[in-house]
């Protein structure tokens, strides 16, 4: 829990019990001073989960980075996505043989 958290609740009961006209606001304000608490212990943790999640995607691009650049073998990365659908509208068109396509 964030250490803010603790002591903005106390400080809010603190107000709320010293309603020296007799308001009836100290239950409110209770109530809003544990709400603030809880907001902000959600968002301390949901922070802490994010970064967390960073630091470990960042871990792992730097481990295939180095895989790349410190390969003993050249690598190539290339992407075919294009020809794929070339071939795939070719199959859908009726070329059963490549080959005979490609020398035709």
């Amino acid at each position: 829990m964030h250490a803010a958290c603790p002591s903005l609740a106390w400080a809010t009961f603190m107000v709320a019990a010293a309603d020296p006209l007799g308001l009836g606001l100290g239950e409110v304000l209770v109530a809003v001073g544990v709400g603030l608490a809880g907001s902000i212990t959600l968002g301390v943790i949901f922070w802490w989960i994010a970064s967390r999640r960073v630091r470990e995607l960042q871990a792992v691009e730097d481990r295939y980075h180095t895989l790349f650049d410190e390969a003993s073998v050249p690598i190539i990365e290339e992407d075919f996505t294009e020809l794929s659908r070339w071939l795939d509208d070719l199959r859908n068109t009726g070329v059963e043989d490549i080959q005979t396509y490609l020398k035709g």
